[in-house]
């Protein structure tokens, strides 16, 4: 077992690399909601999806964002907003 840290909250936790129990999602995150967040933004980032696109799917998670790293926080809610309506204010 080796000890990793989540890319989106920076929780140590522990991963077998040998393992072929098909949780490769635990090479970056340490829950499957947080390999959620890690493919969304990763998705922006290489033009599969749109920043409006991301934000819908970041809410209709309901994250709570302070536990996240304060980086991945900030992109979260920058997405997020991106998804608001005039009617929303």
């Amino acid at each position: 077992m080796n000890i990793k840290k989540c890319t989106i909250c920076g929780e140590a936790y522990d991963y077998c690399g040998h393992c072929k129990s098909g949780n490769s999602w635990k090479y970056y995150a340490c829950s499957q909601p947080h390999f959620q967040i890690f493919v969304i933004l990763r998705e922006v980032r290489e033009g599969i999806i749109t920043e409006k696109e991301a934000g819908e799917r970041l809410k209709s998670m309901h994250i709570k964002t302070k536990i996240l790293l304060p980086s991945v926080a900030e992109v979260v809610e920058n997405y997020i907003s991106k998804t608001k309506t005039k009617a929303d204010e």
